[in-house]
């Protein structure tokens, strides 16, 4: 998804919808690795996260 989103690949609206999808997967990926001890990758995610959710 994030590569899809970087390429501009949908319209305008469906590119909004899915940087926010991306976003929320992000912060959910990143929960899970900071539960696994995981900071330095939950970190990054949620760096895209915040990049994604604008």
């Amino acid at each position: 998804l994030q590569k899809l989103v970087e390429q501009s690949f949908f319209n305008l609206k469906n590119q909004k919808n899915a940087e926010l999808e991306l976003a929320k997967k992000c912060r959910i990926y990143a929960a899970g690795c900071r539960k696994r001890n995981k900071i330095e990758e939950a970190e990054i995610h949620e760096s895209l996260a915040a990049k994604y959710s604008k």
